[in-house]
């Protein structure tokens, strides 16, 4: 009849591993992957019975579910965006590549050269903003006004995720004047363009 405690008693173990140059780090026997920004350095797992946390300087790093198989590899395509943009040619032979998105997937297989750098920058930059669950919108919504370049996509990303700096439309009060006559006896002076008339 005792009273329950006031605060779950949280049941883990911890574990120092140091991260391999490919950024994964293991446990047991499956791997985990890790920022590649990390190789070489030694991090903290907080491994619980059903997922398992770490921690680089006290600052978390890596969230992911725990693994019971053999020899599994468990990671996150956002963590290696910025490593793609490097060899942007190896896309489709990584083992992230298929982890993306589909509409990313399919986009990228039909670009080529600086086409595909400049969209796997843009990528990586919605990815570093947090907002890695925007990136099928912001290309359905390029594909939807019929544009597909990195530029574009940009700005459909924008629109997006950072309407606080979307302008607000133009106002003019009434209907704009369009019909205007300009002078441009100046320039016909200059280019003959009187005597030829």
């Amino acid at each position: 009849m005792l009273r329950l405690p006031e605060y779950p008693f949280s049941v883990f173990r911890y574990a120092s591993l140091t991260v391999n140059k490919s950024g994964f780090v293991t446990i047991e026997t499956n791997k985990y992957g890790l920022s590649p920004a990390l190789s070489g350095e030694t991090v903290q797992a907080k491994i619980f019975f059903d997922h398992v946390e770490f921690f680089h300087d006290h600052h978390p790093v890596g969230h992911y579910r725990r693994s019971y198989k053999t020899n599994d590899e468990v990671y996150d395509w956002t963590q290696y965006v910025s490593v793609l943009c490097k060899k942007p040619g190896a896309i489709e032979h990584t083992r992230f590549f298929h982890q993306m998105p589909q509409q990313w997937q399919t986009f990228l297989e039909q670009t080529s050269g600086r086409e595909r750098k400049n969209a796997l920058q843009l990528l990586s930059e919605i990815v570093s903003d947090g907002n890695a669950a925007l990136c099928a919108d912001a290309l359905e919504l390029a594909g939807e006004n019929g544009r597909t370049d990195a530029d574009s996509l940009r700005q459909c990303y924008y629109m997006i995720a950072k309407k606080e700096y979307r302008p607000d439309p133009l106002k003019l009060p009434g209907s704009p004047v369009l019909n205007y006559n300009p002078n441009l006896s100046a320039y016909d002076g200059l280019t003959g363009g009187g005597a030829n008339v």
